[in-house]
């Protein structure tokens, strides 16, 4: 399945489409540089800096069964988490 844009996360996707529950996730993040169509949807100058997230979403008996690729402008970007202790 194939999400542009703003929306649920990932987690919650999986959740109502499909039924699963994430067991974790892990992110990556670095300074990259826009160019073709991703600069276009950006609305940023070949070239310019943003930033790049690669998640990987896992579940039980499927690991790295859900990819996504987020390309974050840099002047725009808002950092947020929630950390919740893990189930007893």
């Amino acid at each position: 399945m194939r999400r542009d844009g703003p929306g649920r996360s990932l987690s919650q996707l999986a959740r109502d489409h499909y039924r699963l529950r994430a067991d974790s996730t892990n992110q990556s993040f670095r300074v990259a540089e826009a160019a073709g169509d991703v600069a276009t949807r950006l609305e940023l100058a070949p070239g310019s800096a943003l930033l790049l997230v690669k998640r990987r979403v896992h579940f039980a008996g499927a690991r790295d069964a859900v990819f996504a690729e987020l390309h974050c402008r840099t002047d725009r970007l808002v950092f947020s988490q929630t950390l919740e202790a893990p189930a007893p």
